[in-house]
């Protein structure tokens, strides 16, 4: 999660910008602060307390995930995860740009690397906003910005769609990419953003 600036001792106000599960911390963070910010850019981001469904056909790949992990597969598991997340999963394997597929797998083999380690990534405990973004949507009463992937998961792409119907004035942009929009489409997310 970044953000536009630092809250000081002159009250400094921010925009708060997150992708993926960096985005969820960035909506919960806005719910949970709403006097420091005062602009919020989710990009394919997670809904706490969201409870939208993936396909069957997602859910198999989800569960060789866990399997991957549950073995400790650096390698097998840093595949899927591009898969997955890069590819979609609703797509065809293959489908991401071969130079953004590189970049994608080193980066998921060094986090499997830190989750197993118990160094990083979800290794590392979050307690979650209470009560749940999902439930606190219509708290959210500044300038809201949401990209979603139209390749990305299913639950991703309706969580995104449930934030903007559920926030006054939120504009959504759609992108053909699956959940890495801002690698998929840097120019176009650059200009947009």
């Amino acid at each position: 999660m970044t953000s536009g600036g630092i809250v000081g001792a002159g009250g400094t106000k921010v925009v708060v910008i997150g992708i993926s599960a960096g985005g969820m911390l960035a909506i919960d963070f806005t719910l949970a602060n709403p006097h420091v910010v005062v602009g919020l850019v989710a990009v394919a981001a997670g809904l706490s307390g969201d409870d939208s469904t993936n396909t069957e056909e997602e859910d198999k790949l989800f569960e060789q995930c866990g399997k991957l992990e549950a073995a400790r597969d650096v390698e097998g598991l840093a595949l899927m995860n591009v898969r997955i997340w890069g590819d979609g999963p609703l797509m065809e394997e293959g489908r991401l740009a071969s130079f953004i597929r590189r970049k994608m797998l080193t980066w998921t083999k060094d986090i499997a690397a830190c989750e197993f380690s118990l160094t990083g990534g979800n290794s590392i405990a979050c307690e979650g906003l209470k009560p749940p973004a999902v439930v606190r949507l219509g708290d959210i009463n500044m300038p809201v910005a949401v990209a979603i992937g139209t390749l990305d998961e299913t639950a991703t792409i309706a969580g995104m769609r449930r934030l903007c119907r559920n926030v006054g004035g939120a504009v959504a942009k759609e992108f053909c990419t699956a959940h890495m929009v801002n690698l998929e489409a840097a120019d176009e997310f650059n200009s947009w953003l």
